[in-house]
Protein backbone atom coordinates (compact mmCIF):
# COMPACT_ATOMS: atom_id res chain seq x y z
CA UNK A 1 0.00 0.00 0.00
CA UNK A 2 1.49 3.37 -0.99
CA UNK A 3 1.97 5.95 1.73
CA UNK A 4 -0.64 8.70 1.82
CA UNK A 5 -0.43 12.18 3.30
CA UNK A 6 -1.95 12.48 6.78
CA UNK A 7 -4.74 14.70 5.44
CA UNK A 8 -5.63 12.39 2.52
CA UNK A 9 -8.75 11.17 4.29
CA UNK A 10 -9.90 14.72 5.09
CA UNK A 11 -10.52 15.61 1.45
CA UNK A 12 -13.31 13.82 -0.43
CA UNK A 13 -12.48 12.42 -3.85
CA UNK A 14 -14.92 12.21 -6.77
CA UNK A 15 -14.06 9.46 -9.21
CA UNK A 16 -15.69 9.78 -12.64
CA UNK A 17 -15.78 6.75 -14.91
CA UNK A 18 -17.43 6.03 -18.20
CA UNK A 19 -18.89 2.75 -19.27
CA UNK A 20 -21.79 0.95 -20.89
CA UNK A 21 -20.62 2.17 -24.28
CA UNK A 22 -20.65 5.85 -23.34
CA UNK A 23 -17.61 7.79 -24.54
CA UNK A 24 -15.42 9.58 -22.01
CA UNK A 25 -16.35 12.91 -23.64
CA UNK A 26 -20.11 12.38 -23.44
CA UNK A 27 -22.33 15.34 -22.54
CA UNK A 28 -22.89 13.88 -19.07
CA UNK A 29 -19.18 13.44 -18.34
CA UNK A 30 -18.40 16.92 -19.65
CA UNK A 31 -21.09 18.46 -17.42
CA UNK A 32 -19.87 16.53 -14.37
CA UNK A 33 -16.25 17.55 -14.95
CA UNK A 34 -16.98 21.22 -15.71
CA UNK A 35 -15.89 23.90 -13.27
Amino acid sequence: TPAQPADALDTPTLLLAHGAGAPMDSDFMNRMAAD
